[in-house]
């Protein structure tokens, strides 16, 4: 079959042969140069990561820690120091990149760990940020535990399914967040009021079996402000506005641009005339506010949800999940189970969670290599997994990073608070005491 099917693609191309002798020169050169570059730029940013010392820190909170998930809001807010921009030579010569951060949801056989994976340099800052909005926690070094997982699964003994999940609507369009998880009772207590949106993730968790492991990985790195500039363009195109467009050099030397050289001409050939100066020109372009006018209610609240999603500071984020579990008792309800967590952020207005196909570790049903393609992948998204596997390598595991905002970011991921009682985490028993202030040093 395989066979058969080069001969198909030979006879394709048999006729055009002689076109390719022809004009190789004109495109063979530019193509082979666009892949060195290509090349060169990847080689930088996987000799970049390798060469930075990574560690995993893990979060405890006290039992009695009543904190909402805007602390956690706070957190990301202060990690947003880590985006850089880089300059021609810092970027292509020197391979710096911008460095991210994997915040992790880990049970294992019940036992709930929340855990940051930073590079050694954040240390300092991520204790001082986690500290800040939660004083009474546990912030500390531990190992590593992916060493610790089966090795070369899928095996007869181990099986696993794993999977990214991306946005079903481009980024602008916000989540369900945290602040619309409330009881509108004024009469209950203000903690009592609270919803945590990580209640079903907890009870999920908390009650997969004892050799089972299910692993959430938030990889994240900060971003800059160019996907609120498009962001605005779908603005403008929901309220029907004109998208202002790009002005070339040519434009910006015409009468009206940025570098207008007309003015000579003006005043020699035609002093005072309306024809190149523009002032003639009627302008019809309506105001945002009577736009939003001809809008019914329900596109103007999608409008404002928009903009207000993009007011604050983003991170480019890709969501993992894995499931590890002995391969006669394999129960795929947990992934079920988790798409259900997931759907609570959805909104059918707004945005929404989806599998990424390309992403998990299946295969098409028409694939007549559907076995194989299935076990290389599984394999393959198992050690990216363990690795962390950065954006650089989001080509052969075809993932799909999308913009999270900071409210966004702590919704899906913050350090239960006492609304969470199932919840078995891995917690300080006691309060942090200060140190007497007599103590000699």
């Amino acid at each position: 079959m395989l066979l058969e099917f080069i001969q198909f693609q030979l006879s394709i191309l048999r006729p055009l042969w002689p076109y390719i002798q022809l004009t190789w020169w004109a495109w063979l050169p530019p193509l082979l140069a666009f892949g060195a570059w290509k090349m060169w730029v990847f080689y930088l940013r996987v000799w970049y990561f390798a060469n930075l010392k990574w560690v995993l820190l893990e979060v405890r909170i006290p039992k009695e820690m009543a904190k909402s998930p805007q602390a956690m809001e706070q957190i990301f807010a202060g990690l947003h120091s880590a985006f850089r921009r880089f300059d021609f030579e810092e970027k292509y010569w020197k391979g710096l990149q911008t460095d991210y951060f994997s915040f992790e949801i880990v049970s294992v056989g019940g036992k709930v760990h929340f855990y940051i994976y930073t590079p050694s340099d954040y240390i300092n800052l991520i204790q001082a940020l986690v500290y800040s909005q939660y004083p009474e926690s546990e912030v500390k070094e531990v190992e590593d535990y992916s060493p610790t997982l089966p090795e070369n699964i899928p095996n007869d003994e181990w099986n696993l399914f794993g999977t990214e999940f991306a946005l079903a609507k481009p980024d602008p369009y916000p989540i369900r967040t945290y602040k619309d998880f409330l009881v509108e009772d004024i009469s209950l207590k203000e903690e009592a009021r609270k919803v945590d949106p990580l209640s079903a993730l907890a009870e999920v968790l908390s009650n997969i079996k004892p050799h089972e492991v299910v692993g959430v990985h938030f990889l994240i790195r900060p971003t800059g402000d160019d996907w609120k500039k498009k962001a605005e363009e779908l603005v403008f195109k929901l309220i029907g506005r004109e998208i202002p467009k790009k002005s070339g050099l040519l434009e910006q030397l015409l009468p009206g641009g940025n570098m207008d050289l007309s003015w000579p001409i003006r005043e020699v050939v035609w002093p005072g005339s309306d024809v190149l100066t523009g002032k003639n020109e009627k302008k019809s372009e309506k105001s945002p506010d009577m736009l939003m006018m001809r809008l019914s209610p329900g596109e103007q609240e999608i409008v404002k949800a928009v903009e207000k999603n993009i007011a604050k500071i983003g991170y480019e984020t890709i969501l993992r999940f894995i499931y590890i579990g002995k391969a006669k008792e394999f129960d795929m309800m947990n992934f079920a189970a988790i798409q259900g967590v997931l759907r609570q952020f959805n909104t059918l207005n707004l945005n929404s969670f989806k599998t990424q196909s390309k992403g998990m570790t299946t295969a098409k049903w028409y694939n007549p290599w559907r076995v194989r393609v299935k076990l290389r992948k599984k394999k393959k998204f198992y050690n990216y997994f363990k690795l962390r596997k950065p954006f650089l390598d989001t080509y052969i595991l075809h993932s799909k990073p999308f913009i999270f905002n900071i409210e966004e970011l702590a919704t899906v991921y913050h350090f239960p608070g006492g609304t969470v009682g199932a919840l078995t985490t891995q917690r300080i028993e006691a309060k942090r005491g200060e140190p007497p202030s007599d103590l000699p040093i």
